[in-house]
């Protein structure tokens, strides 16, 4: 799931593949399902701090789902 609004409010991606410096996935649901996406690192820079730094971090949050069925 997306942490920053790039498109869409909601967007599922499954990952495909890890580089170092960018994510490939696919997008899972909404209308560009099945469309191949590059993510980058986004830079965060806290503005309040007399320190100045920067981070760069992904934009998204790890999940797992799992369907268990009871018979």
């Amino acid at each position: 799931m997306l942490l920053w609004n790039l498109d869409a409010p909601i967007m599922h991606m499954i990952i495909i593949k890890l580089y170092s410096r960018v994510l490939q996935a696919t997008i899972w649901n909404g209308q560009a399902a099945g469309q191949d996406v590059l993510i980058t690192p986004m830079s965060l820079t806290p503005s309040n701090t007399i320190y100045k730094f920067k981070r760069l971090q992904f934009p998204i949050k790890p999940s797992f789902a799992m369907t268990i069925n009871k018979a």
